[in-house]
């Protein structure tokens, strides 16, 4: 594989999966991403990372994160409080990485005007993303409608990463990885047969865990 970029936002690939991650990533002819792996290996980085970039560029309008928030049995649509409210506490990871990669002020600056979005299942019904840089984080937690509520939902011009684990889902129901709504989406899709649609779709598996020797140690043991 030619490497075609040293890294975005200040983020450079720490291994070869990293790499072909970043790479797809920044591809305009791949519309639909699947980035999988552990807790740790820069699914989400290297997501916000290139979405930032190419928003940057002006190739998007803006990223829009997706995360499942739903809390035994209860979508945050339902509970009390105003929309930050609900949804704040689930959006830590995020903004933690958006930390990283812009710093603090530059993080609110991004959040606050617009640059990147927070939805919920809840809030992304009749809604259309266009010219959006769609990532889907923790979409291991997401049931088969879910999935297909959000893919449902992106329109002209957006790209939709789905970041996730597979052997770290929440779902109380799933026993086995194969039986993920995210897992089923990658596999169904290498098995398209119409070209058009297949050769807008990659995925990288990344393997290893670059977050620190704590995280890479607990990604082991259990």
């Amino acid at each position: 594989m030619k490497k075609k970029s040293d890294g975005v936002e200040g983020i450079t690939p720490r291994n070869f999966e990293q790499e072909a991650l970043l790479e797809t990533l920044l591809d305009e002819d791949i519309r639909i991403v699947g980035a999988l792996g552990r807790a740790g290996t820069g699914k989400t980085l290297l997501s916000l990372a290139a979405g930032l970039r190419l928003v940057s560029k002006g190739d998007y309008h803006n990223v829009t994160v997706i995360r499942p928030t739903t809390v035994s049995g209860e979508d945050v649509g339902y509970l009390p409080g105003d929309i930050g409210d609900k949804i704040g506490p689930h959006f830590g990871a995020i903004e933690d990485v958006l930390l990283c990669i812009l710093g603090d002020a530059a993080k609110d600056e991004a959040v606050n005007g617009g640059e990147v979005d927070y939805l919920t299942i809840t809030h992304i019904r009749g809604r259309t993303l266009t010219n959006s840089f769609v990532i889907v984080d923790d979409a291991q937690n997401l049931r088969d409608s879910d999935l297909k509520l959000i893919g449902t939902r992106i329109g002209t011009g957006s790209k939709l990463v789905l970041a996730g684990d597979p052997f770290q889902s929440d779902l109380p129901e799933i026993s086995d990885e194969r039986d993920i709504a995210l897992t089923k989406a990658v596999d169904r899709q290498r098995r398209i047969t119409d070209s058009r649609k297949r050769d807008v779709f990659n995925y990288v598996l990344l393997k290893d865990v670059e977050r620190g020797l704590i995280a890479e140690i607990f990604s082991e043991i259990f």
